[in-house]
């Protein structure tokens, strides 16, 4: 007596086994995943760090008063350079070249972000800040 055939049967009728394509694939969408980490962590390191002059982007809370963020970067020991697109985003420089801890009083001050101006994008285009001193 010979025992029936045990074939699996194929999900919606398809072999789901491996391929010499299915692997192709599966590297290449690998590959583009580790390159696309890559990428967003050399971003992202880039921009936390300042600007080469000092200055920074230092983005409060939406909704966030001119004078509040003015407030921030002076007490913070900054200079307000302009405004980002909105009074919530603040370019400031420490009134002191050189200060390395200026962003971390920034968020000690109630900054949410505190980014490199030209890497964050959105602020490159604002208002001058006729409050300098």
């Amino acid at each position: 007596m010979t025992q029936p055939s045990r074939a699996r049967p194929r999900a919606f009728g398809k072999d789901h086994r491996s391929t010499p394509q299915r692997t192709a694939h599966a590297g290449a969408w690998g590959v583009a995943l580790a390159f696309g980490l890559s990428l967003l962590a050399v971003l992202s390191m880039a921009a936390l760090n300042p600007a080469p002059d000092g200055a920074v982007a230092a983005i409060f809370a939406p909704g966030t008063s001119a004078a509040t963020a003015i407030a921030a970067v002076t007490g913070a020991g900054g200079r307000l350079q302009r405004f980002g697109r909105a009074p919530w985003v603040a370019v400031a420089m420490p009134a002191v070249p050189g200060d390395i801890h200026f962003a971390a009083r920034l968020r000690g001050r109630g900054a949410l972000f505190v980014l490199n101006p030209v890497l964050a994008g959105g602020c490159a285009t604002g208002t001058p800040s006729s409050d300098q001193g």
